[in-house]
């Protein structure tokens, strides 16, 4: 219970970063917005460390696997943020909720975990339900949802390797470092297209990805450094979760992101999905009790 908490609660707070970036991708750079953040979410883990005297946590016990976590962090969320940018918050979140279904195909080979002839049903029915939301092929599809389709993937694979990670690091750590990784991998993006000439184009995702940095305003300032310790909070909450809990059983638990972009896409922007995008969302929620409800009565079926 205490691991579900958390990750609910973390999910809750990090979609209130999703809301800061979309409320200004027209205006900076992807690659901005991570370095700040890590800055700002380091600052504060490093501070919490130091003035509880727990500084023997800077110290990673699992340290190849916490560089691997931040890299797969880096390209799932870049991926997403790029989509956020170009269709709104449900949409994205749609294709993002898949990660828990992707996690459960992922726990046989990665985490040892058994999965069931019905499970993979389960799973294949998950994506069956994306494809209703991406609609490829048709005109009504959209490029970023593409985009967005590398961000559960990653997500899951960081997912499995915070189960492998386990008791080993504690979840100060797991972010402290997950969040540094973040900050060099989006400041290296930022230097290499240094050597590209900007690219012009009417395309949000690809605009968010190719703009230069601009000096923020006071408030944007503000608001940019405030992503920073919602991530901070929110990273450490999953990372708590997933260290404590199967991911078997948390994975359900994951689909209240997309509550919570649906409520929040609404009330600002007046954004609700289409019928199309809830049908699919329907069946891959669906798809995923399903799992929860097998784990749950035959853990090996």
């Amino acid at each position: 219970m205490a691991g579900i908490l958390y990750l609910v609660f973390g999910l809750g707070v990090l979609i209130t970063q999703d809301v800061i970036m979309k409320l200004l991708s027209d205006e900076y750079p992807v690659w901005q917005f991570g370095v700040v953040r890590s800055i700002v979410a380091v600052s504060i883990i490093s501070l919490v460390l130091i003035i509880t005297g727990k500084t023997k946590q800077f110290r990673p016990n699992r340290l190849g696997l916490l560089i691997t976590r931040g890299i797969l962090t880096f390209f799932g969320f870049t991926f997403y943020y790029l989509a956020i940018a170009a269709v709104s918050l449900a949409e994205a979140a749609s294709i993002f909720i898949v990660a828990p279904l992707i996690l459960t195909a992922l726990s046989a080979p990665l985490l040892g975990e058994k999965v069931g002839a019905r499970r993979w049903i389960a799973v294949a029915m998950g994506f069956i339900g994306v494809l209703v939301i991406v609609r490829p092929g048709f005109g009504a599809m959209q490029p970023a949802l593409l985009i967005a389709l590398g961000s559960p993937i990653c997500y899951a694979l960081m997912l499995a390797i915070t189960r492998k990670i386990g008791p080993a690091d504690t979840g100060a750590t797991v972010t402290l470092y997950n969040m540094a990784v973040f900050g060099l991998a989006s400041g290296v993006g930022s230097l290499v297209l240094l050597f590209f000439e900007p690219l012009s184009s009417q395309d949000p995702s690809l605009s968010f990805l190719t703009r230069d940095w601009a000096m923020p305003t006071k408030i944007h300032m503000a608001l940019m450094a405030a992503t920073g310790a919602v991530t901070a909070l929110g990273h450490w909450c999953s990372a708590q979760a997933y260290r404590m809990t199967p991911a078997s059983l948390l994975s359900p638990f994951e689909y209240t992101s997309f509550v919570w972009a649906v409520i929040l896409g609404f009330l600002i922007w007046g954004h609700l999905p289409g019928a199309l995008t809830f049908a699919g969302a329907a069946i891959v929620v669906f798809s995923g009790g399903y799992v929860m409800r097998r784990d749950a009565l035959l853990p090996h079926r």
